[in-house]
Order: C-alpha cells, then sequence, then structure tokens
C-alpha cells in the first residue's frame, strides 16, 4: 500500500493476506502487487454514515461554509473554537454575550471566556461552567484531536488473530483495524466452526442511515 502523509511525505507499507487498515478521508493512497504471478484483491468500503443524509444540504451550504462549521479535527485547538462557536450559534449568542454567562457558572474571568472561545484548551471545571452556560452537556464540548499517526490505522492479520475471541462456540471473531473517532465502524475476521449447526445468532447495530 501506497500512501501521502499529512506533511506531504509517501508512505509504503508491505501488506498480506487478512491484514487490514482504516484511512481517513481524502488520503491519497494506492494499492499494488509487485509480483505478476499471484492475485492480489482487496476489499474495499466507503461508506457515509449520518453523513448520507445531509449530503444535500452540504452540497448547497459550500465548503468554505462547512469548514467554519465542522473545523479541522487535525487541529484541536481550531475544533475547540468551533464547536463552541456551533453551539453559541444555535443558542443566539455572541461571544460576549457568553462571557457574563460562563463566569457566573465558574469561569474565572471574562479574559479567559475569550481564550476559551478562541480554541484554549479548558480545564475540567471549565468545561462544565461553559456546559451549564449554553444548557448542553460537557460531553457536546470535548475534543478529540486527529493524530497523525490515526489518519491511517494498518493491523497485521497476525495481531487481529492473537486477539481472537470464540463467540458461544460458533464463530471466531478477529477485531480488523479500529479507530476511535469512528466508534461505530466494526470489521471482522469471521470463521465459522464446524460445530454450528447453524449456529449462535449474531446481533449488530442496526444501520440507521440506509
Amino acid at each position: 500500500m501506497h500512501g501521502q502523509g499529512s506533511d506531504g511525505t509517501k508512505q509504503t507499507a508491505v501488506m498480506n493476506t487478512g491484514d487490514s487498515n482504516f484511512i481517513s478521508s481524502y488520503v491519497p493512497h494506492t494499492f499494488a502487487s509487485r509480483d505478476p504471478d499471484r492475485d492480489a484483491l482487496i476489499i474495499a468500503v466507503t461508506y457515509g454514515g449520518a453523513v448520507r443524509q445531509a449530503l444535500a444540504d452540504m452540497g448547497r451550504i459550500g465548503p468554505d461554509a462547512l469548514k467554519s462549521l465542522a473545523g479541522d479535527r487535525r487541529d484541536a485547538a481550531e475544533q475547540r473554537a468551533t464547536v463552541l462557536a456551533r453551539h453559541l450559534m444555535a443558542e443566539s449568542l455572541s461571544p460576549e454575550h457568553l462571557q457574563p454567562l460562563a463566569v457566573a457558572h465558574g469561569v474565572e474571568s471574562t479574559d479567559r471566556v475569550s481564550e476559551l472561545v478562541a480554541g484554549a484548551e479548558p480545564t475540567p471545571k471549565e468545561v462544565s461552567a461553559v456546559a451549564r452556560a449554553l444548557n448542553i452537556r460537557e460531553a457536546d464540548l470535548l475534543v478529540s484531536a486527529l493524530q497523525p499517526e490515526e489518519e491511517i490505522v494498518v493491523k497485521q492479520y497476525s495481531d487481529a488473530m492473537a486477539e481472537a475471541r470464540d463467540y458461544h462456540g460458533s464463530y471466531v471473531m478477529a477485531p480488523l483495524a479500529r479507530t476511535r473517532h469512528q466508534p461505530d465502524l466494526k470489521t471482522f475476521s469471521v470463521e465459522v466452526l464446524a460445530e454450528a449447526t447453524p449456529g449462535a445468532q449474531l446481533k449488530v447495530l442496526i444501520d440507521l442511515y440506509a
């Protein structure tokens, strides 16, 4: 597999049967085999999740407005500022309106509120204060920045099999590549055991966005 890092440098990884990876959106990548006598097959899955429901609206908004609403997950400070700005817009509040409300709930000063609006990393106390001021959950303000090593996640099949587990004596299931930024994205290597006749029922999340 050939890819390009966020700094523009080329990256190469040798992949074998059963290896898996997660590749973030818009990261350039290709797959190729150097052995003309062996088949090289990949299973590539592209999905939209909840975004599919909003594609038409997103197309009308345009890329600049979308970026102002979504921010860049690679930049934690920008992401924090964007998330807070989105909640301020939802509440029809300006940053100046937020200042006395946040101070009343525990932020030490209006200057500190301005720093938080600009993307400064808040303390747990400040997260709680701003959340109460905006009548939202603390979790709604939390940001997990996308680290450079998380843009492409590669998991070797041997590592996956080391984590394999027996599922009710019917299947052996090995978890493939995972990313904390897509918690609902789950892929497995599944072996159906001879004892499965027909075997235990597998239950998965319903695709609410189909």
